[in-house]
């Protein structure tokens, strides 16, 4: 059960990945879509915790208890 969720958790970061990509590359404001994104995402009831590096972007999704 734990595997599958961690399964599954992998595969909706790489959906949001390729949302925010997605994004970016139509607006041409990745940060303002970024931030857009993850308020819709904190109205979704879900704790976003998002982490950048030099070299690639990382979005956790975390179901609030």
């Amino acid at each position: 059960m734990i595997k599958n969720f961690f399964i599954m958790d992998q595969a909706l970061n790489a959906l949001i990945s390729i949302f925010l990509v997605g994004i970016s590359q139509k607006t041409g404001y990745r940060r303002t879509s970024e931030s857009r994104l993850l308020n819709i995402l904190n109205n979704l009831r879900l704790k976003v915790i998002y982490q950048k590096s030099k070299k690639k972007s990382k979005l956790k999704l975390f179901i609030r208890g």
